[in-house]
Order: structure tokens, then C-alpha cells, then sequence
């Protein structure tokens, strides 16, 4: 059963402290990324809002435990590695991916 949030856990309070800080800081990567052209600074700014992301996904799910919550990661679903071509179901040959 989660736990209510206790406004005076200095912990929870420095963690939602940082969650607030990381959205800002992804809105002004944002920012960056739609102003500039040059490819190095867009690279540069994808790195830094997957940093960010990353980041604020990591604190969530600490505040998600911290409350009772239980933390599952997603997982990665196998992808088939055999595709049928359009091809095929003329008698050609199947494509391998």
C-alpha cells in the first residue's frame, strides 16, 4: 500500500527538489535544441535532454519507492527476425531482417 507523501522527509523533499530542477533544465535543452543549426550543438543538445530524461526517470523511480511503489523497469520486447516481403506471396523468397 503506497505511503503518503510526508511533506517533512527532507529526502523526498530534495528529491522532488531535483525532479522540478531536471524539468526545467529539459525545457531549456529543448530550447537549445530548436535554436541552433550547427550539427555538433545538435548532437550536443540530444545528449543532454537524454541525460536529463534519464536522469529524471532515475528520481522518479526512487519517489516511486520511497512512497511503496513498486519499481518495474520496462523491458524490451523481442522483435521476430524473420519478415515476410510482399514479394513472397508470389512465389518469390522471403526476407531475412
Amino acid at each position: 500500500m503506497p505511503r503518503k507523501r510526508d511533506r517533512s522527509d527532507p529526502e523526498m523533499a530534495s528529491l522532488l527538489q531535483e525532479m522540478a530542477s531536471l524539468s526545467e533544465a529539459m525545457k531549456d535543452a529543448y530550447v537549445r535544441f530548436n535554436c541552433v543549426d550547427d550539427p555538433d550543438l545538435i548532437e550536443a543538445s540530444i545528449f543532454e535532454i537524454n541525460a536529463c530524461k534519464a536522469r529524471y526517470n532515475y528520481i522518479l523511480r526512487c519517489v516511486k519507492a520511497k512512497n511503496g511503489v513498486p519499481m518495474a523497469r520496462p523491458h524490451a520486447v523481442p522483435v521476430p527476425k524473420v519478415a515476410v516481403a510482399a514479394v513472397s506471396t508470389e512465389g518469390g523468397d522471403a526476407c531475412l531482417t
